[in-house]
């Protein structure tokens, strides 16, 4: 039986968002994207158990860059920080990635692209910890 996603290979995955057998391509690559996966799909917890080492080194980086920059926070921003942090770790993206996210927005790159969710927690960081000390002033 041919992938009902692609159509071009054959489903070698149980999908119960699909109630159909997917190829592994697709289940890796449209998972929690085009494909609204629920919890308990076997898949997806095993992803969230091991992730691919692509993933693994942007966390990395991301967290080598973030911490420099709450080394200065006070108390009260720490607390605005996670809870920015927390919102956005919960936040479940819409089918349409596009409009999930708006193609330019102030936290955008300088060529107007839209960075991911990761790339934006060190500037929302800094954004939110400029905006407490001025109204602190």
């Amino acid at each position: 039986m041919m992938c009902p996603s692609c159509g071009s290979r054959k489903g070698r995955r149980a999908c119960p968002a699909l109630n159909a057998s997917i190829c592994p391509t697709c289940c890796g690559t449209k998972r929690l994207g085009e494909i609204r996966c629920p919890d308990d799909c076997s898949w997806l917890v095993s992803s969230r158990e091991h992730p691919a080492a692509v993933v693994k080194k942007q966390q990395e980086l991301d967290v080598a860059l973030l911490l420099p920059s709450l080394r200065n926070l006070t108390e009260r921003q720490y607390q605005l920080f996670f809870l920015f942090q927390t919102l956005i770790a919960r936040h479940r993206p819409d089918r349409d990635s596009d409009v999930a996210l708006p193609r330019r927005c102030a936290l955008c790159e300088p060529g107007g692209t839209s960075p991911s969710l990761p790339a934006l927690l060190p500037r929302a960081a800094a954004g939110v910890a400029v905006a407490v000390a001025a109204r602190k002033s």
